[in-house]
């Protein structure tokens, strides 16, 4: 790995000097604080976006921390407290859907950095599976209603069958509105354009070395948390 992409993982990995990125950022939009009620992180291209949508349905009045998709994120979740849910995606679906939105589809050696950036953030995350709740992507964007539930167990509260579906409803047409007002490239619904980049990002990411540590990771994950 290069000068550059140690250097990148190090700062997203560590409290302070991501706290230093922030800063001169003026970056203070759902980071977790004492009054967070809830975070949810994940890897780019994880359902992170649905489910932050989807929770801020169910709890309106909290702050719901989310989008920071780095180690730092969760550390500081944990250090103060506070409930936290990372998504995991299956590797490939993952970083092939990353690469599409970078446009760098022909970018073997960027596409092999996203690869390793997800083994980074996910074997962190699997060190620490006792302190927080693993989702999967399927589970969340599949069976919402099951995984509202398990989130007001999580956070103590009572949610009612209603409450949910009407959170249900209003985030899958949420999601759909915004799919449309997406060009066909940078949405998330397939296409011909789409299918065609899949095929040659499946085909770079099969020939990379890490990908069967990838996902010997994710099968780990998956059995540590509330993943179906």
């Amino acid at each position: 790995m290069s000068f550059a992409f140690q250097v990148r993982n190090f700062i997203r990995a560590n409290r302070f000097a991501y706290a230093l990125i922030r800063f001169v950022r003026c970056d203070k939009k759902r980071w977790p604080c004492k009054s967070t009620c809830l975070t949810i992180e994940g890897y780019p291209r994880s359902a992170n976006t649905f489910t932050y949508h989807f929770v801020t349905r169910l709890y309106p009045a909290e702050k719901i921390a989310s989008h920071y998709h780095n180690i730092a994120a969760l550390k500081e979740s944990m250090r103060l407290g506070i409930p936290t849910v990372v998504l995991v995606r299956e590797p490939l679906g993952a970083v092939v859907s990353l690469a599409q939105m970078n446009r760098c589809v022909s970018d073997v050696h960027a596409v092999g950095n996203l690869l390793e950036e997800w083994i980074l953030y996910y074997s962190y995350v699997l060190s620490v599976a006792s302190e927080i709740r693993v989702v999967s992507f399927q589970s969340v964007t599949e069976f919402p209603a099951e995984f509202a539930r398990m989130l007001g167990g999580l956070l103590h509260t009572s949610l009612d069958d209603t409450q949910i579906d009407i959170a249900v409803n209003a985030t899958y047409e949420s999601m759909r509105l915004k799919e449309a007002n997406k060009c066909l490239i940078n949405g998330s619904l397939p296409s011909s354009v789409r299918n065609g980049e899949k095929t040659i990002l499946l085909d770079q990411i099969r020939k990379l070395n890490r990908l069967a540590s990838a996902q010997e990771l994710y099968v780990k994950l998956t059995m540590s948390g509330d993943c179906s």
